[in-house]
């Protein structure tokens, strides 16, 4: 897997950690990544929170390569990690986890292809980061909803998505 470490943002103990879990087989992926990037600095949500960012992906779903979910430098740097998980990788199970469990478990939980293997490994992932509270996005999750304004006409409104999790679960 290919990680980054944090950029430097101090916490000394006061700001929570949070993983945000996309798992994605398509390219839409970056757009939902730049969205999430615009949505967090619109709401001051860097200075709040250390944000991890893991990608859990499945190539194959539409037929792409690991590095075509690899993000550009400049976006990975909004945040204080970037992991990115694929196929026949666990999230960083620790070997002697990995050893008190079946072969047929570990299967399970790792080896197929698939949504339920793509949130495994980021939950893995997540809790080795030592992460307060993970956030799961799917690669279709917009920051916006529609709705109709008193004159009847279609609205996008910018929605807070990753600030109102924040706000309940903390």
């Amino acid at each position: 897997h290919r990680s980054l470490h944090s950029h430097g943002r101090w916490d000394g103990g006061f700001m929570k950690k949070i993983a945000i879990v996309i798992t994605t087989g398509r390219k839409t992926i970056h757009t939902i990544v730049e969205m999430l990037v615009n949505s967090l600095q619109e709401n001051s949500l860097r200075n709040t929170y250390n944000i991890d960012l893991i990608i859990s992906y499945d190539p194959t779903y539409t037929g792409l390569i690991k590095e075509d979910f690899y993000l550009h430098k400049k976006i990975e740097k909004e945040f204080s990690s970037v992991v990115y998980l694929g196929p026949g990788e666990d999230g960083g199970l620790e070997e002697n986890v990995k050893k008190n469990i079946s072969k047929e478990m570990y299967d399970i939980l790792f080896s197929p292809r698939g949504y339920c293997t793509q949130k495994n490994r980021g939950i893995i992932a997540s809790l080795k980061k030592k992460a307060d509270a993970i956030i799961f996005l799917d690669d279709d999750e917009y920051f916006v909803a529609s709705c109709k304004t008193t004159f009847g006409q279609l609205s996008w409104l910018k929605q807070d998505v990753i600030g109102t999790h924040a706000k309940y679960i903390f």
